[in-house]
């Protein structure tokens, strides 16, 4: 089974989320659930690379037990 680390967690929720609302969004301003859905995908994805950097970054290494 794979661990996944709090910040990990923190990340896929986060780009999540954001999917969740550009859905949402391009639903009520096109009306087209194919867009809603291939928004949502492009936000999960954009956000987690862009978090996943942005804690590269800025974070210190975690320790392996957290």
């Amino acid at each position: 089974m794979y661990h996944l680390f709090r910040r990990d967690i923190l990340v896929l929720f986060v780009a999540v989320m954001a999917g969740i609302a550009a859905g949402n969004y391009v639903r009520a301003l096109y009306g087209s659930s194919v867009l809603a859905v291939l928004a949502s995908a492009a936000a999960i994805v954009a956000v987690g690379a862009a978090a996943e950097y942005l804690l590269r970054r800025f974070c210190s290494p975690m320790r392996e037990g957290e």
